[in-house]
């Protein structure tokens, strides 16, 4: 496969954004949740361990969402680490895929 069709400065401005936001795992793993849940909202029920829990504030208190936010993480850093590699990209980005239709989320 080639390269991505991303330019040297669009990987660099991407690494340079991600950088940020992956130094703040917690509270970014956090707001990426509470936007997943307020953009698409049928998202949450995924969650079961949520259930009853409207306040998006109390639900990111969860232990067990924590660790899904600190996992999410890592894998959105790896497709960072993978962008001068769209073979490895490629690979993780299939690989999440099937996760997610085998957890039917």
């Amino acid at each position: 496969m080639s390269d991505t069709t991303l330019t040297p400065s669009e990987k660099a401005a991407i690494r340079a954004s991600w950088e940020v936001i992956y130094g703040d795992q917690p509270n970014s793993g956090n707001d990426l949740t509470k936007r997943l849940f307020t953009e698409i909202p049928e998202t949450k029920t995924h969650f079961k361990y949520l259930d009853g829990i409207d306040d998006l504030e109390v639900a990111c208190q969860n232990k067990r969402l924590q660790y899904v936010n600190g996992e999410m993480m890592k894998m959105l850093n790896s497709f960072v680490d993978a962008l001068d590699n769209p073979d490895t990209l490629m690979q993780r980005l299939t690989e999440i895929g099937r996760a997610s239709c085998r957890e039917r989320v």
